[in-house]
């Protein structure tokens, strides 16, 4: 294995960021203009290089300098599975990076495979904190999720005030939700989410997927700000 792709695989101890939360991450790209940011977080046991930059293509890296985002990316090896496990720890994080590059007006959180599931909870549960939110083949098969978590994203999705984007993977041997779920996701955020089907498996809709979501982000960045009280309303 050559340099180039033992660069692009694994997180060397330089390249990460240390943080009061206690969440290891890495600055994937970063402009000048700074005006929103995107917090990305990976599916199991993946570095941050792995999802962002192997299973992307490149292109989160790419569309993130060329389109003025600010990109953070976690590694799964400190995130538990369960990402409300970590959800104080998620939301020091995006506080203490928010403080660090203050011209940031808007941040919005996606993830890949576990890491969709968790975009779309802690995204959903906090909206005074995340002004969109975009789940890659969220994977809702940990224990309890049929029964607690996903009838929990189904509630809350009715009401969260910013625009979601789901992207699902036709030949996803993984399952990581049943045409029956998407349907019902869809018809619960009808008006606010758009989802979307792409002609490939479940890791290649990562790279599948990049430039739809940077459109969606790049949407969602040029509305009007919501205004959202502390207990999370409108």
């Amino acid at each position: 294995m050559g340099v180039r792709w033992r660069r692009l695989l694994f997180l060397p101890w330089f390249a990460t960021c240390a943080s009061a939360a206690s969440l290891p991450y890495q600055l994937i790209a970063s402009t000048s203009r700074e005006e929103a940011m995107i917090i990305a977080l990976p599916g199991a046991v993946e570095t941050a290089n792995i999802y962002c930059d192997f299973f992307s293509a490149g292109l989160y890296r790419q569309l993130a300098r060329q389109r003025g985002y600010v990109l953070v990316c976690l590694s799964d090896y400190s995130l538990s599975m369960r990402t409300e496990n970590d959800e104080r720890r998620l939301i020091a994080l995006r506080d203490e990076l928010v403080a660090r590059h203050p011209r940031v007006k808007k941040v919005f959180l996606t993830g890949y495979s576990v890491g969709g599931r968790g975009a779309l909870l802690i995204g959903l549960r906090h909206p005074e904190k995340f002004d969109g939110v975009a789940s890659i083949v969220p994977w809702m098969r940990l224990p309890g999720d049929r029964k607690k978590t996903l009838p929990e994203v189904m509630k809350r999705i009715k009401v969260y005030p910013h625009a979601v984007f789901v992207a699902c993977a036709t030949i996803d041997f993984f399952f990581p939700l049943t045409m029956r779920d998407q349907r019902q996701l869809a018809a619960a955020g009808e008006g606010r989410l758009r989802r979307r089907r792409y002609f490939t498996d479940h890791w290649f809709v990562v790279a599948a997927s990049a430039k739809d979501m940077f459109d969606f982000f790049d949407k969602a960045r040029d509305r009007e700000p919501v205004t959202i009280n502390a207990a999370g309303g409108m």
